[in-house]
């Protein structure tokens, strides 16, 4: 799957390993099984990429004030043909901070 390998070189990418930890799913019944894990369809994974830049992604802070004017393709559409549920992962980029001295 192409995804799976683009996925796996991310790390690659960004020039770290560590991530934003997130729960695995775990469905609660065997309809939400078969809904959720062995009817699913996966997506490709979706990169963002910056006019001017040549990093991959965009800084959690223009993310959440919506400051997105230098994004490529920004007015592009995505999940059509989606279901009335999309369930989105977010993957960052993440250096470590330092320890405080407490």
């Amino acid at each position: 799957m192409p995804h799976v390998m683009e996925w796996k070189r991310v790390s690659e990418l960004c020039g770290t390993d560590d991530f934003i930890p997130q729960t695995v799913y775990t469905p609660y019944t065997e309809t939400d099984k078969k809904r959720y894990v062995l009817d699913v369809v996966l997506q490709e994974t979706i990169f963002f990429h910056s006019d001017g830049s040549s990093e991959l992604g965009i800084s959690l802070h223009d993310a959440l004030k919506q400051q997105l004017r230098h994004m490529k393709d920004k007015d592009d559409r995505m999940f059509v043909g989606c279901g009335p549920s999309v369930s989105i992962r977010i993957q960052a980029c993440i250096h470590a901070l330092p320890q405080s001295a407490d």
